[in-house]
């Protein structure tokens, strides 16, 4: 029996004593007998192992009763009498757990503590104040920006890589912000003590889908501190793309501005002299002046036509278009000229490179896509890898499913089926993926070398 894992050095010692035959019970700290899993992956215990050794989870909490005729106090003729307390278990062994590993969710018919206290208060049990005890999520408004958070995710997986706990890193950032007063660290450190995953307890600081699904599945591969890292790259380089866009467009802007006000006043000051010179000495305007007279007399029409247009897309894609099965939207925004190119490298880098690394953590391909298509928050990866499962188990091959049936980049394709030959594509993957990335950012340099001259 072993009182606590609360570090890694304490999970491997369970982990290694079960392996040789011994029956290890021990606790740990989670929102959920699910949870476990979480914990055990960030203390560095790896998926062969976990689903080697763990055979079962045990999560309990002790509610409080109230009767539901008599109310806080009972009569001395109530069947509850003076039993005023009751220990509710959450029990997770096969096949749920087993899904929890493979998956991570349950996709069975399973009772969760939390489900369980919902039921108590249905029927008059429980009071809600015992579910809000112990399942509450919190939510701040962080306001730090994507920059900023892009560093600390990066600082924070390089403590992990240095041998630090990921507690006692929360807790130097803690000391280092402690002038700040920063509440969304506290809460992230308070959200990890109680269970969560460090991927659940990042929401706190609001960031991005695609950076928060980055570092889920770094958990769930056991290489956390890579995934912070490189997840906080990512976010960085996109700010960067779009502080510099942002950068470029606004003198362009003001440009406009001046040039719409200096016509104005032009064709109220100016032009009419010119037309009444013109028409005294019976010449006819140059193409040009008329032409540029035309525009100025009809431009008040055609900001309420933009306005219109901009509201009528807004109202569009909030009501009926955001609403829509993620494959059409994907298939919608790769058709976007310039746009739609950026897009699909974007989408074949996340999926190459969560993909190497589910490969390295042992796990089959078609293990790793039953992962992509479980995972709340990945829209058209999520879906596609769905599709993807049906074509293997009909027979094809990966390769000529991407080419045939995805909105991947071909170059997927080529380097899957080069990988499979040689038996290194969790490496190729890896490779490809950063390749990509360098790729991606050489495109957009000559992008906005091509931009600013048209726009100035």
């Amino acid at each position: 029996m072993i009182g606590e894992i609360r570090d890694e050095k304490t999970a491997k010692i369970a982990i290694r004593a079960s392996m040789t035959g011994h029956l290890v019970v021990s606790t740990i700290h989670a929102n959920h007998a699910a949870g476990c899993i979480s914990r055990l992956r960030e203390f560095g215990c790896n998926e062969l192992d976990i689903r080697e050794t763990v055979i079962g989870l045990v999560s309990q909490r002790l509610v409080s009763l109230i009767c539901p005729s008599c109310g806080t106090s009972c009569s001395n003729y109530c069947g509850l009498g003076k039993n005023r307390r009751l220990a509710i278990y959450e029990i997770l062994a096969e096949p749920s757990l087993e899904e929890v590993i493979k998956n991570g969710a349950i996709n069975s018919n399973y009772q969760s503590l939390a489900q369980s206290i919902n039921k108590g208060i249905a029927l008059g049990y429980i009071q809600e104040s015992e579910l809000k005890g112990g399942f509450v999520k919190m939510k701040i408004r962080h306001k730090k920006s994507y920059v900023r958070k892009a560093e600390f995710l990066i600082r924070l997986g390089t403590l992990l890589e240095q041998g630090y706990p990921i507690a006692d890193a929360f807790e130097l950032f803690l000391k280092y912000e402690k002038e700040t007063n920063d509440q969304a660290l506290r809460i992230m450190l308070e959200k990890f003590r109680k269970g969560s995953s460090v991927s659940e307890a990042l929401s706190v600081l609001q960031l991005p889908k695609n950076i928060i699904n980055f570092v889920y599945f770094s958990e769930y591969y056991g290489d956390l501190a890579r995934g912070l890292i490189d997840g906080g790259q990512l976010l960085r380089k996109t700010q960067e793309t779009k502080a510099k866009f942002q950068k470029l467009i606004k003198y362009p802007l003001l440009l406009f501005w001046i040039l719409g006000l200096f016509l104005i006043i032009m064709y109220r000051n100016v032009f009419p002299q010119f037309t009444q010179l013109f028409s005294t000495i019976n010449v006819e305007l140059p193409l040009v002046t008329r032409m540029l007279l035309a525009f100025i007399e009809y431009s008040p029409l055609v900001i309420p036509l933009f306005l219109g247009s901009s509201l009528f897309l807004y109202v569009y894609y909030y009501y009926l278009f955001r609403k829509k099965d993620p494959l059409q939207k994907a298939k919608f925004y790769s058709k976007v000229p310039v746009a739609g190119t950026y897009y699909k490298v974007m989408l074949t880098y996340f999926f190459a490179a969560n993909l190497s690394c589910l490969i390295k953590s042992g796990l089959a391909i078609y293990d790793s896509l039953a992962i992509f298509k479980n995972m709340e928050g990945l829209g058209y990866i999520s879906k596609e890898a769905e599709q993807m499962i049906a074509h293997l188990e009909s027979g094809e091959k990966l390769d000529q499913v991407i080419i045939n049936n995805t909105l991947y980049l071909q170059g997927l394709a080529y380097i899957v089926e080069h990988g499979q030959a040689n038996g290194r594509l969790d490496d190729e993957l890896s490779y490809y993926s950063e390749w990509l990335l360098l790729d991606l950012e050489e495109k957009l340099k000559k992008l906005f070398m091509i931009i600013q001259p048209i726009l100035f």
